[in-house]
């Protein structure tokens, strides 16, 4: 019996022996621990007393980049990205400066190091590594010397990979983000690394809490901007096109319409160069989409001022009962197919705006007690499909109305010409008798 138990009172003391350690290790290297259930997420901060460097831990599922910030706010925050390398079996990290609630930007003034036993775990983030120099940056510093220090947390999504060993790739917008506190003191410490690098995985926060709750980024800008837009395109422009056409006996309705379709289109634009500051990559205004709605705004302009101008001539012909200017007619025409083309433009580039958002996946998340993400779905291809659909229908439906009222203007012309000339060999013949 006693031979039985000499083996498991041996592996008790030894297991004893080596919690004492790593306790050992953790009291002198100073360690707080941000746990979340939902998430999945651990980050281990230690703080060097002997240099401006801070040693960190990250584990965390593979979500497309998952970023930690210090300070309460984005604004004038120091970032470190976490995102799968280009091989994947590896992590990069990328130091990143937010100056507002905008995509924080690569700052190539830190150095950020790795353990080599850092990389893709079981297909999960697990990174031991040093920022150096990392407690001051030019917007700031971290908070060293308080029990609540703040930091943020945001994350991408879980289903749209981003595998790069560039520390300035574009990142898509965070799926959800949240804030928490550290308690930056008991972070501090020497030989953190090595406590660190030896401590086993928790489930349990040390020194740390999440503040509220975790907040799901539901991108409403995005999407107001793209309703305002939809409905510019599909709805009043089709409208204003017609009632320029067939309706030319009332050009107050044409007014109406087309002031209406201006306030659409500036007030959708609007929205859109706000969210344009938000992203590295459409700060230079530079992509397709941004590129056809500054041309549709350049259009809009432009028919604005012709239509508005050939108005005022024909009043002015009308007042003196003279016929207006033979260049009057190349004016009314080119401000009827650059208005066409402007409607053409906007279809288009809709187009683009549903595209790029039917493709993107976002995710059903940061309720209290779950995060799940939507794979891209049946949905995401019908609604492309479906305005694909809807925009050649307008576009069909539109030109077939504005062809028959040109038929039947035609006729129309033709038949009175008739009539006036039937008058006047009426009058001659009648004359001559």
């Amino acid at each position: 019996m006693a031979s039985r138990l000499l083996p498991l009172v041996g592996l008790l003391l030894v297991s004893l022996s080596v919690y004492a350690q790593a306790d050992n290790v953790t009291a002198v290297a100073g360690i707080s621990t941000f746990y979340n259930e939902d998430l999945g997420i651990t980050f281990t901060l230690n703080i060097d007393q002997n240099s401006e460097d801070i040693n960190f831990f990250l584990s965390s599922p593979p979500y497309s980049w998952v970023g930690v910030g210090f300070g309460s706010e984005m604004a004038r925050s120091l970032m470190l990205v976490f995102y799968s390398s280009q091989d994947g079996q590896s992590v990069t990290i990328s130091p990143r400066l937010a100056t507002g609630e905008t995509e924080p930007a690569h700052y190539p003034g830190l150095t950020v190091t790795q353990e080599n036993s850092s990389g893709m775990h079981n297909g999960d983030f697990r990174v031991v590594g040093t920022c150096k120099g990392c407690r001051v940056w030019p917007t700031g510093r971290m908070v060293t010397n308080s029990t609540t220090s703040p930091f943020i947390l945001g994350f991408g999504s879980p289903t749209n990979t981003l595998a790069s060993n560039d520390p300035t790739v574009r990142l898509k917008r965070h799926e959800g983000y949240g804030r928490f506190t550290m308690n930056t003191i008991q972070a501090t410490g020497v030989n953190g690394l090595s406590a660190l690098a030896a401590l086993p995985l928790t489930n349990a926060s040390d020194g740390a809490a999440l503040i509220g709750s975790l907040q799901k980024d539901e991108d409403r800008q995005a999407f107001a901007h793209g309703i305002v837009m939809t409905l510019a395109t599909l709805g009043v422009a089709p409208v204003d096109i017609v009632t320029a056409g067939a309706l030319r006996r009332w050009p107050v309705l044409h007014m109406i319409t087309s002031t209406a379709l201006m306030a659409f289109v500036l007030g959708g634009m609007g929205v859109g160069i706000h969210i344009s500051r938000m992203y590295l990559i459409t700060q230079k205004y530079q992509t397709p989409h941004q590129i056809l709605g500054l041309l549709v705004i350049v259009a809009l302009f432009l028919v604005a001022i012709m239509g508005i101008y050939g108005r005022l001539i024909v009043k002015s012909a009308g007042r003196t009962g003279n016929p207006p200017p033979a260049w009057s007619g190349v004016l009314g025409k080119a401000h009827r197919w650059v208005g066409r083309g402007m409607w053409v433009i906007m279809l288009i580039n809709v187009g683009l705006y549903v595209y790029t958002k039917g493709s993107a996946p976002r995710n059903d998340c940061c309720t209290d007690t779950s995060y799940r993400g939507l794979q891209f779905s049946e949905a995401n291809k019908m609604l492309i499909i479906g305005y694909a659909v809807v925009a050649a229908g307008a576009l069909v439906l539109v030109a077939l109305i504005r062809w028959t009222v040109h038929c039947c203007t035609k006729h129309r012309h033709e038949d009175e010409e008739e009539d006036k000339r039937a008058f006047e060999l009426s009058q001659i013949y009648g004359s001559g008798h």
